[in-house]
């Protein structure tokens, strides 16, 4: 009779080794969040392959070597985007992990209304929902992210620019063949731009060393 061999490389096997092991590294989290007492919460949007929006729960705060930590709480796919509907969502994702809502000290989020809104935003509502108010700290790289982009739409010159590269990524990436050209003549042009940076080092080596037979200083 052939012994039975166990691999445990099936998807339902690796599938709850993945369980198991995100669940032990949440567990640790809420650990350090319990002996850390404030932390600060981020939550943020963004979509996947399939066009779905996916909505990253994180938060931050100061561990017991005191260094700063960024921790995924979870990532899960978010259809009500407005401020309640986000703010439920956070709620949720804290009290199924027992994260005790009365140390929460602050709330990160980007610039949108939805979030920012100081009446119906998600860090308006979850205050309201912990019970005290929490300093809302915008993401302020959004804030550079939208300056700028209201900023080049301000501008012709920037708006050409960016519809004529627009129009270059078009041409060369719908056909194959011309995007095969593409990248030879830009690894050829790598190519020589390391070969030109690596004739100038060796010609500065040999100044230097001329240089310093002649005594003279460069520095």
């Amino acid at each position: 009779m052939r012994s039975y061999k166990v691999s445990y490389l099936g998807p339902h096997s690796q599938n709850e080794l993945i369980e198991i092991l995100g669940s032990e590294v949440k567990k640790f989290i809420i650990k350090e969040i319990e002996e850390a007492s404030l932390f600060s919460l981020m939550a943020d949007t963004t979509p996947d392959v399939s066009h779905k929006d996916q909505s990253a729960v994180c938060v931050r705060y100061v561990n017991n070597k005191r260094k700063a930590v960024e921790r995924l709480l979870e990532l899960k796919e978010e259809v009500d985007k407005t401020g309640l509907g986000t703010t439920e969502h956070i709620f949720k994702v804290l009290n199924k992990n027992v994260i005790n809502t009365e140390n929460l000290a602050f709330q990160s989020y980007d610039f949108a209304s939805n979030m920012s809104g100081v009446v119906n935003g998600a860090q308006a509502q979850l205050s309201q929902l912990v019970g005290h108010k929490d300093l809302y700290i915008p993401c302020q790289a959004h804030r550079i992210n939208t300056f700028l982009e209201h900023g080049c739409n301000a501008s012709i010159v920037v708006l050409s620019m960016i519809d004529n590269l627009e129009s270059l990524y078009v041409f060369f990436s719908s056909i194959t063949k011309r995007y095969a050209i593409l990248n030879n003549e830009m690894n050829s042009i790598e190519k020589d731009i390391n070969s030109n940076n690596e004739a100038m080092n060796n010609l500065i080596d040999s100044a230097v060393s001329f240089a310093r037979i002649l005594g003279i200083n460069l520095g």
